[in-house]
């Protein structure tokens, strides 16, 4: 199950850093990928890159 890193809002609307200690504890949590699930690419027109998002998009 997947959880929210912890993270509090400031008054200013920023979320404060989380501390190293807790990144290494993600890491050692989660495996790492095999493969990314989705690649987009900035240089790539737009159209293309929602059309990779939509096809991800499952539908009933």
């Amino acid at each position: 199950m997947r959880r929210r890193s912890p993270c509090t809002t400031t008054r200013w609307g920023r979320c404060r850093e989380v501390d190293w200690a807790h990144v290494e504890r993600m890491r050692a949590e989660y495996p790492p990928l095999s493969s990314p699930d989705l690649l987009l690419d900035a240089i790539d027109p737009i159209d293309s890159n929602l059309d990779k998002i939509r096809h991800r998009i499952p539908t009933t």
